[in-house]
C-alpha cells in the first residue's frame, strides 16, 4: 500500500542567533539579535537566554611625598538586562569594598596608570605597591525563558532585529586626599541568545533508511508483471485444451 505525505504536514526546524558586548556602567543601551524570518515557516517556540556580569575596580595612589593619610571606600556597579516584555531577565549586582588604609609616600611611578588596559578598560590585575591601595568585586547574573504565545512571540517575527535592553548604574565613595591619583573602573558584560523553533508548512517528514518510495514503486511493477504472466499462461493453456478438443 502506497503511503502519501498530506501536504499540510510540515516538519519542525530550528535557527538560532547569539551576541555580546562589553559595556560601561554609566548608560543605558541595547543587545541586537536576528529576528525569525516567517519566510522560513510559522514560528511555535521561542528559548532565550541571558548573562550579565558586573566587575568594579579602585586604584587608589598617593602621589605626595607625605606618608600616614589615610585611603579607602566603596566602589558599587550594576548591569540589568532583558528581552521584550520583561523575558529572561538578569540581573548582576557587585560592590567593593577597601578598609581605609595609611599609604607610604609615593615611590615616584605611576603605577595605577602603569596597571590600567586602556585597550580592555579595566585592570587585568591587581596593583601592588608600598603607597597603593588596590580593591575589586565581580558578579553574574543568568536566565532563560521558553516563550510560546503568540502575544510573547510577536515581537521576534520579522526581517530586522529583536534588541536586548539594559541599564546600567555605578556609584563610589572614596576616602582620600585631594591630590591624590584614583582610577576606579566599573565595567559590565552582556551576552544573549535566541533560539526559534518553526515548522516548514508542506515539508517532508526526515526519513531513516533513506526513501521506500522507489522500493514501493518498484514492487507494484514486480507485482503488475507477475500479474500479467499468470494471465498469459492461463490464456495460453485455455487455447491449447481448446485445440486438443478440436482434435479429438
Amino acid at each position: 500500500m502506497l503511503g502519501v505525505l498530506p501536504s499540510g504536514v510540515g516538519s519542525a526546524a530550528t535557527v538560532s542567533d547569539s551576541a555580546s558586548a562589553t559595556v560601561t556602567l554609566d548608560a543605558p543601551g541595547t543587545l541586537p539579535l536576528d529576528q525569525f524570518n516567517p519566510g522560513l515557516g510559522t514560528l511555535t517556540s521561542v528559548q532565550v537566554s541571558i548573562t550579565t556580569s558586573a566587575l568594579v575596580q579602585v586604584c587608589i595612589e598617593n602621589t605626595s611625598a607625605q606618608s600616614e593619610a589615610i585611603a579607602g571606600g566603596t566602589a558599587s556597579g550594576t548591569l540589568d538586562a532583558a528581552f521584550p516584555g520583561g523575558a529572561a531577565r538578569a540581573v548582576a549586582t557587585t560592590q567593593a569594598t577597601g578598609a581605609q588604609t595609611t599609604l607610604a609616600a609615593s615611590n615616584g611611578t605611576a603605577n595605577c596608570t602603569a596597571g590600567f588596559d586602556a585597550t580592555t578598560g579595566r585592570f587585568p590585575g591587581p596593583v601592588s605597591a608600598g603607597d597603593v591601595t588596590f580593591f575589586q568585586q565581580s558578579n553574574q547574573g543568568t536566565n532563560t525563558a521558553t516563550l510560546t504565545t503568540s502575544v510573547q512571540l510577536a515581537p521576534y517575527i520579522g526581517t530586522g532585529t529583536v534588541d536586548v535592553s539594559y541599564t546600567a548604574q555605578n556609584d563610589t565613595d572614596l576616602v582620600l586626599p585631594a591630590e591624590w591619583q584614583n582610577t576606579a573602573v566599573a565595567q559590565g558584560h552582556l551576552q544573549a541568545s535566541v533560539t526559534y523553533t518553526y515548522t516548514v508548512a508542506g515539508g517532508e517528514i526526515p526519513r531513516t533508511g533513506g526513501s521506500s518510495y522507489p522500493l514501493v514503486t518498484i514492487a507494484m511493477i514486480v507485482v503488475a508483471v507477475g500479474i500479467g504472466i499468470v494471465l498469459f499462461a492461463r490464456h495460453w493453456r485455455t487455447r491449447r485444451a481448446l485445440e486438443g478438443g478440436e482434435a479429438r
